[in-house]
């Protein structure tokens, strides 16, 4: 049915502030998506406050935006899109029942496809309901048994509820698929440790092997010395307005993290990824392929750094981690308090890196294998992203400033 004069108004209105956001203009989008939903006839609102979901969603506020998507739904409940949208949302506000509630409906509207379950397993197992989640990830995989992420998923709910063997099952099947991923090879490392499966473990956490120390020195044309440089790296760190305290989602505890500091104009970082570079490749060169080994046995042919700051001050550290978005990781220490006692002997060793100890699971029963390392200014450690590691609470008075980072696998 052909649209009327004011409907082709009102459509090209809406295209109209759809490129305003896609120019970046959110503000411009925003005020005139609003206006339009207050006069707009009852065919478009659907449409708008889909945009305007959109627009909240870049804004960060997810309460408005699953308000839009709610709206929408009311509008036109048959729409699959509406439903998947706002299933997102609330997954990403950590709303799950809310989250879960529109998975489901998505299920009844797409039904015998994989990813509405797969997404709705992921809803139940953010709500912390692992055995209903293991049962909706087996549904998944009865029709996509090759689905991309749904045998790591499996693997985490797994471990969740004590089933080491299948969670180590689960990891190699995702292994086989994708070989060298790196969510699977640590859930992987968590199930073989309470197997007892030790040599099995060391083969793939091969602390020896795999974490590499280098002592870097700057280009003294930057800078005339290591102590100038890492003041430097240190006081940009302390200063950068993205600096946050515990930032959400994060493992930093009764510490500050920044944003993203490796695109920064700042010579200390610019020259800090250089020698990043240098060790890398020197960590590559010790390391060459090793088709016997499931790590090794993948080398990503390019990557991108993210590279962040973490300041510590008393008790401050990281609990036990991964990082599953990198292929190698490492950390820089640019300032360390002199009460860390950073002696290779010393019994003391809080404030210290430590490798081996998986995060702690409900039914976890397994005293972990592990290994630190000193924190040195000016030393550099590099190691499998794969690698759980955290690092030991410590008492002082001045603050421990390090630059984490990710070698990011380019497709």
């Amino acid at each position: 049915m052909p649209q009327s004069r004011a409907e082709r108004k009102f459509r090209r209105r809406i295209d109209e502030a759809a490129q305003l956001f896609g120019a970046g203009d959110v503000d411009g989008a925003k005020k005139s998506l609003e206006t339009l939903l207050a006069k707009s006839p009852t065919i478009f609102r659907h449409e708008v406050h889909h945009h305007l979901a959109s627009i909240a969603r870049e804004l960060g506020d997810g309460e408005s935006a699953i308000a839009h998507l709610g709206r929408a739904a009311k509008l036109q409940p048959n729409d699959p899109e509406t439903w998947l949208k706002l299933g997102i949302v609330s997954l990403e506000s950590q709303s799950f029942e809310a989250s879960a509630d529109a998975f489901e409906r998505l299920v009844q509207l797409v039904p015998n496809n994989a990813e509405p379950l797969v997404f709705l397993a992921s809803a139940l197992q953010g709500n912390e309901k692992f055995a209903e989640a293991i049962s909706v990830y087996e549904q998944a995989l009865a029709l996509e048994p090759n689905h991309p992420s749904v045998w790591t998923n499996l693997a985490g709910s797994f471990l969740q509820v004590g089933r080491w063997q299948d969670a180590c099952d689960a990891a190699n099947r995702q292994i086989a698929l994708r070989p060298g991923h790196i969510g699977a090879l640590s859930l992987k490392s968590v199930a073989l440790q309470e197997l007892g499966s030790t040599d099995a473990w060391r083969e793939i956490v091969d602390l020896d092997r795999l974490v590499g120390r280098f002592d870097i020195t700057p280009d003294t044309a930057q800078f005339p010395d290591l102590q100038t440089f890492n003041h430097a790296l240190a006081d940009y760190c302390k200063g950068h307005p993205s600096l946050a305290y515990e930032p959400s989602n994060n493992t930093t505890t009764l510490g500050w993290q920044t944003s993203d500091l490796a695109h920064d104009d700042e010579k200390a970082v610019t020259v800090l990824l250089s020698c990043i570079d240098a060790c890398v490749q020197q960590y590559l060169e010790a390391r060459p392929v090793d088709l016997t080994h499931p790590y090794l046995s993948q080398r990503p042919t390019g990557w991108d750094y993210y590279l962040w700051g973490t300041v510590l001050g008393a008790q401050g550290h990281q609990v036990s981690h991964v990082h599953p978005d990198g292929w190698l990781s490492g950390v820089y220490y640019a300032a360390v308090p002199p009460s860390i006692d950073n002696d290779p002997k010393a019994e003391n060793r809080n404030g210290w890196i430590e490798f081996g100890r998986s995060q702690a699971y409900p039914k976890s029963k397994a005293v972990p294998e592990t290994k630190t390392f000193e924190p040195i200014e000016g030393r550099l450690y590099l190691f499998p992203s794969y690698f759980y590691h955290r690092t030991i609470p410590f008492e002082s008075d001045k603050k421990r400033v390090s630059l984490a980072f990710d070698l990011m696998p380019r497709a």
